[in-house]
């Protein structure tokens, strides 16, 4: 077992404690912090069993995360817009994750402006009819 030592400085703050939905078998939880550190931490033991580090771009934080009923694959959102999906897998008694991104989920959406346009005409429709007559 590793022994973690940190400080507010290295990890930010915490933004998310998730579970595998399994709590009865499984008594461990995954914390993620804003800086992208994620903690595996064993409620047994009440210890960090393994520390992973989720690859992020400059100035992106990790904001959000939210485990899957499957048990294995998570994911994760940041204040840039990102989806970072994860699978987790364990192997003999270590666990390894591997990610993948989805970049500016968020960012490229102009769903907002044509909605509002749409819901105009559709709002003033009859004072729009009322003219033409």
């Amino acid at each position: 077992m590793n022994t973690f030592q940190s400080s507010l400085d290295e990890d930010g703050h915490v933004v998310f404690v998730i579970s595998d939905g399994k709590a009865a078998k499984k008594q461990w939880r995954i914390i993620g912090f804003s800086n992208g550190v994620l903690k595996r931490v064993s409620l047994d033991t009440l210890s960090v069993d393994q520390q992973f580090k989720v690859p992020t771009r400059s100035g992106e934080k990790l904001t959000c995360g939210l485990f899957s009923d499957n048990g294995m694959n998570f994911v994760m959102g940041t204040n840039q817009g990102t989806l970072i999906f994860a699978s987790y897998k364990a192997v003999k008694k270590r666990c390894e994750i591997n990610f993948c991104r989805i970049e500016d989920v968020g960012r490229t959406n102009t769903f907002d402006a044509d909605f509002k346009s749409k819901t105009d005409l559709i709002m003033n429709r009859d004072l729009n009819d009322n003219d033409s007559e």
